[in-house]
């Protein structure tokens, strides 16, 4: 999946739906787009419909009766499984957990401005 790690450089997270034609009505599909055109100003979003890319990455097309979600982060866990509901609010409530790393570094940068009289 070098694509994936090419969009990680932009942005933290990348959402991949995998499916083929089989899942072409599924519900979790039709919700995948609708948060995918939800989203995207913030999320890269990609779509794979070929099983043997899927399988790279240990997604089974031929398994999965609704396709398979899985984030892809430069942080945390780097690759999660969506296992949730079909329902879109559902799926974009899982996005958005994920699009945050559980720790965040902060840092805090001092001026100092020096007054010469």
């Amino acid at each position: 999946m070098v694509c994936v790690y090419v969009y990680m450089c932009c942005k933290p997270i990348v959402v991949v739906g995998f499916f083929d034609k089989s899942h072409a009505k599924s519900q979790l599909h039709s919700s995948f787009l609708l948060v995918s055109a939800r989203m995207r100003d913030d999320t890269y979003f990609a779509v794979v419909n070929d099983a043997s890319v899927a399988a790279s990455v240990g997604v089974d097309l031929s398994t999965d009766k609704e396709g398979a979600v899985v984030a892809f982060k430069a942080y945390d866990d780097k690759r999660t499984t969506y296992v949730g509901s079909t329902a879109t609010a559902k799926l974009q409530e899982w996005i958005q957990s994920n699009s945050l790393p559980l720790v965040v570094c902060v840092c805090v940068c001092v001026c100092v401005c020096v007054c010469l009289k």
